[in-house]
């Protein structure tokens, strides 16, 4: 019943409104998105460049083995082939393809950051605009939330039992310490 009214009233269904909610509605919102989706497109790219199958890490990795190889093959009589890079690697190199995508990484970080900061100067003139007036504690989380409980964590007085044993001898057995050491914060436990 009220799920079609609120579908019937022109609002979307409580589990729809939810979701369109994460979406951004603004063009900075939507920019950073396209943004973002953009530079994971150019990292992985990157990523590819180096780790697949004829790229540049099995190039240095080959090498490697050859020349470790080639010196063993030193102290014998002969000729040793050394390691010649696919043609892939050949053209990654030639083109510097990885500092071309680097760049582009770089490059849209920087329009990222731009965007950023655009974002929290208009939340920032949103929030000088409009001062809200808190009335409770509740009225408070409600608007900002709740503070994560573990971030008190240092200020807190607390006390641990002391763990000096004090040693016995062949008359006298062994006792550990009744003492509580504690551990100073601002706020008692």
């Amino acid at each position: 019943g009220s799920r079609q009214s609120s579908c019937a009233a022109g609002r979307p269904p409580p589990a729809m409104a939810h979701e369109e909610e994460k979406r951004p509605s603004d063009p900075l919102g939507e920019k950073l998105i396209t943004l973002i989706r953009r530079q994971k497109t150019a990292s992985d790219e990157y990523t590819a460049l180096l780790t697949k199958k004829d790229g540049l890490k099995e190039n240095t990795r080959m090498a490697i083995k050859n020349l470790e190889a080639a010196v063993v093959q030193s102290k014998r009589a002969g000729y040793f082939k050394y390691h010649e890079p696919t043609e892939e690697v050949d053209r990654i190199e030639r083109g510097a393809l990885l500092s071309k995508k680097l760049k582009e990484i770089q490059d849209l970080q920087a329009e990222i950051d731009e965007v950023n900061a655009a974002i929290k100067a208009r939340h920032e003139a949103e929030l000088v605009a409009r001062p809200k007036e808190l009335g409770s504690l509740k009225e408070f989380f409600a608007e900002y939330g709740r503070p994560d409980p573990v971030m008190f964590e240092p200020l807190r007085t607390e006390f641990h039992a002391h763990a000096k044993v004090y040693g016995g001898s062949t008359h006298y057995s062994s006792f550990k310490s009744v003492a509580v050491d504690m551990k100073k914060g601002r706020v008692t436990r």
